[in-house]
């Protein structure tokens, strides 16, 4: 997936999300795990210039962790990351209560979609990069 036309972020910038700016302005708190580190920092550049708070982990259990003792209004993770996967991660999301939404990206689908569909999630492909913001308005329409 590569998303272009994002600028940089400034290596100084911190990958914490500001909890006053956030109550502020009633900013977008996004939690994204991908594990390569070249697509984690262009999706967290596109998602700031479309004005969304994003806080960044490189796996599924540094999410789980993070989400365990931090609000956010979306997850959107890797399916193919190590130590837990998106969709064990998504299971382990479920079991912590949490009902918010979910978009797991994937260069497979089929039976990784039906499960991520099952478990209340959304499905998106890695080979669709043009379907990255759109997905995200819509899930994020979808609740309020």
């Amino acid at each position: 997936m590569v998303i272009e036309d994002a600028p940089k972020s400034n290596s100084a910038e911190s990958d914490q999300v500001p909890e006053r700016e956030s109550r502020e302005r009633k900013v977008t708190r996004i939690l994204l795990a991908e594990d390569d580190q070249n697509l984690r920092e262009s999706l967290q550049d596109t998602l700031r210039y479309e004005d969304y708070a994003v806080e960044a982990v490189e796996n599924g259990q540094l999410l789980v962790d993070k989400l365990a003792n931090g609000e956010y209004d979306l997850v959107i993770m890797d399916n193919d990351m190590p130590i837990l996967t998106g969709v064990q991660a998504l299971k382990e999301i479920r079991n912590q209560g949490k009902s918010l939404p979910v978009i797991v990206f994937s260069t497979r689908s089929g039976e990784l979609q039906k499960t991520i569909t099952e478990l209340g999630g959304t499905c998106l492909s890695k080979e669709a990069p043009q379907d990255f913001l759109p997905t995200i308005k819509m899930v994020l329409e979808g609740v309020k």
